[in-house]
């Protein structure tokens, strides 16, 4: 017989997520590994820094031609940043 109270473990999971407002620590967690992932390892080493703000993404990146590129890429890194992270949590993208 199930009781009633019965949740999926996922769910509650993230009530408790919400609960605690742990989402945001979270995502700038997953951030590094995310971006590796979709851009590769040599655009990862030449990033200095990424964080999620206020739906801001920001990238600093060391090389200055990389960067250029990056900027033209503004729409597809949100779009392939939001598909993972699951969710519209990019807004915007600005690359420094």
């Amino acid at each position: 017989m199930r009781n009633i109270n019965e949740q999926p473990i996922g769910k509650i999971i993230n009530q408790l997520i919400d609960e605690y407002k742990l989402r945001d620590k979270l995502l700038q967690v997953k951030l590094p590994h995310i971006w590796e992932k979709l851009m590769g390892t040599a655009i990862a080493k030449r990033t200095v820094d990424i964080s999620l703000k206020n739906g801001i993404l920001l990238i600093r990146i060391s090389s200055a031609p990389l960067k250029n590129d990056l900027i033209f890429e503004n729409e597809n890194i949100k779009t392939r940043m939001n598909e993972e992270l699951g969710g519209e949590f990019v807004k915007e993208v600005r690359v420094m």
